[in-house]
């Protein structure tokens, strides 16, 4: 059960515990949720919901990138016009300038435990 919690922005279970509901990814002077991300992905046809975020540096610049697995039935044609609207979906709903890859199912590495959607390059 859930309980309101005043002083910090995210929600208390009771018993004691924080209950984390997502890290949200640094992008410039913003914070993506993946869930918020999870939602967009899941709108787009021919997309499955499995995703990975890579955090690399240009210049000065961190730059985001989802790779976004294909469904099995996406034909080749569509992944291109699939990655251009998930670049705009985020653009617009979120606000954030990401660059998105569509790679082939079955090829993103999958959950052994916490499931970690984030690779930062950044070093």
């Amino acid at each position: 059960m859930l309980r309101p919690n005043r002083s910090a922005t995210r929600p208390h279970v009771a018993g004691g515990g924080v209950g984390l509901v997502e890290d949200p990814v640094p992008s410039g002077r913003r914070r993506l949720p993946p869930t918020q991300l999870e939602e967009i992905v899941l709108r787009i046809l021919g997309m499955a919901p499995h995703f990975q975020l890579e955090l690399t540096r240009r210049g000065r610049m961190d730059h985001l990138t989802v790779r976004v697995e294909a469904r099995p039935d996406c034909p080749a044609e569509r992944r291109t016009p699939a990655a251009a609207e998930i670049v705009q979906a985020v653009k617009d709903n979120v606000g954030v300038t990401v660059g998105c890859l569509v790679v082939d199912p079955e090829t993103l590495e999958r959950s052994q435990g916490k499931l970690q959607r984030l690779l930062d390059k950044r070093s």
